[in-house]
């Protein structure tokens, strides 16, 4: 499954990318993250503190969105570049 192309390495990074958000991001976020910032705006010591944690919950969705673009450009490119020094025989064992 190596990328043996640059093109095939942008596919095979663009797929980890939308694999490893799926089942690593979202999940912790929605189930770790989210309720943590409930609690926190239920238990906040002042008006300051309830106001940010209810700001950062309504950013939710932003968040996911953001951070899905993020992993589909980082995946991308790591898939090209790992693509691209296959091509250039970057991996070769010289003596």
């Amino acid at each position: 499954m190596a990328p043996n192309r640059y093109k095939r390495g942008i596919t095979i990074g663009l797929i980890v990318g939308i694999a490893l958000w799926a089942i690593l991001f979202v999940p912790l976020g929605t189930v770790g993250i989210q309720p943590k910032l409930g609690s926190f705006a239920a238990s906040a010591s002042n008006q300051y503190i309830y106001e940010i944690s209810n700001h950062l919950q309504g950013l939710y969705p932003l968040i996911i969105t953001g951070s899905l673009a993020f992993h589909l450009v980082y995946g991308a490119l790591l898939g090209f570049l790992a693509g691209r020094m296959t091509e250039v025989r970057v991996f070769l064992n010289r003596k």
